[in-house]
């Protein structure tokens, strides 16, 4: 007995929904790469600029004689102990703020999220605080302090959202938000009760400044993107699951509860270190994750992309503070004017 052939009006439409879907998907996987392309050569292009632009100009051909050890000594004390340190910071902290802010993102399926608006930064910010002001000048305490009071702030947050309805999202950014008002009351009595000197350190710090960025920062920075940016693509296909909603991810044998988990220490480690290395950097990760969404026409936040829109924004604002702004406020303040005009534009866009 032979098995009927499907009829030509019914698979054509299932072939044709084929292709474009297919074609869809390779639109956006090539907007994807494009954008990674043209975002990269952006921060590289950045990065020399932030090198070699300043009081003392060095040329791209003394720059390139630096790098391969023919320099003088003058300009090999500024590129590679002054300038490079810096502006290779500024593109890690600025990566770790992109990755953390669209790890949050994707957990909370909201695009408001971000570690600044939630408590997590101000977390870091008052636990830093309590340290330098309480305990003293111990530089090498604040990235543990830092980490362990974003890590509290993230317990309370999703011990409140319970993190298991899809409800959780919006109750974890309310309680976010409620909590980010009473961390910074928090810290401004806290900074108005320290000793001048005190109030004056904690203040510069908390500013979010990159003038003091050195090797070791950057080592720092580095290595926590390195570990983040490892354990984010081991959750890669578990996140896409977790877009389709808590019911089919359980159905197709995923566990959204402790993949939240997972992603939003993953998310708190990162931006815990980069507070701590620099101080708290505003909206920036709320910025970077929406303009990387804008580029590859999509609803999701794309890990890799939003993580150099990130870098490269950071580095560029502070390029900007150092050269085109007067007296040269600091790189956390540029960005949190930035980003606070970003947000009113989408508001008023909606």
């Amino acid at each position: 007995m032979t098995r009927p052939h499907p009829h030509p009006s019914v698979a054509m439409p299932r072939n044709e929904a084929s292709r474009a879907t297919s074609e869809v998907v390779y639109r956006r996987r090539r907007r994807t790469a494009l954008s990674l392309v043209i975002v990269a050569a952006v921060g590289v292009t950045t990065l020399v600029l932030a090198v070699s632009v300043g009081s003392y100009a060095i040329p791209l051909d003394r720059f390139w004689q630096v790098l391969t050890g023919q320099g003088t000594g003058f300009d090999h004390a500024v590129v590679l102990e002054w300038r490079m340190p810096r502006g290779v910071t500024a593109l890690a902290v600025g990566a770790c703020l992109g990755l953390s802010g669209a790890l949050l993102q994707t957990v909370t399926r909201n695009p408001l999220a971000s570690p600044d608006l939630i408590g997590i930064s101000g977390g870091a910010y008052t636990a830093v605080l309590i340290l330098l002001v309480y305990v003293g000048s111990q530089w090498e305490l604040v990235a543990p302090a830092a980490l362990i009071g974003a890590l509290i702030v993230a317990a309370v947050l999703f011990s409140v959202s319970g993190g298991r309805s899809t409800q959780s999202g919006s109750r974890f950014l309310l309680a976010g938000v409620a909590l980010a008002a009473l961390l910074g009351g928090i810290n401004s009595w806290i900074i108005l009760s320290a000793s001048l000197e005190s109030a004056m350190t904690a203040a510069t710090w908390g500013a979010g400044s990159l003038a003091a960025s050195t090797w070791q920062t950057v080592f720092l920075s580095t290595a926590a993107l390195a570990v983040g940016s490892v354990l984010s693509s081991l959750a890669v296909r578990r996140i896409k699951v977790h877009t389709l909603g808590d019911d089919l991810a359980t159905s197709l044998g995923s566990a959204p509860r402790t993949l939240r988990i997972q992603l939003i220490v993953i998310s708190v480690m990162l931006a815990a270190i980069a507070t701590a290395l620099c101080g708290p950097i505003g909206l920036l990760p709320l910025v970077a994750p929406p303009i990387a969404r804008a580029l590859v026409r999509t609803s999701e936040a794309p890990l890799a992309l939003s993580t150099l829109v990130a870098a490269v924004l950071l580095a560029m604002a502070d390029l900007l503070a150092q050269h085109a702004l007067p007296g040269g406020p600091p790189a956390g303040l540029v960005t949190t004017v930035l980003g606070g005009i970003y947000l009113m534009f989408v508001l008023l866009r909606r």
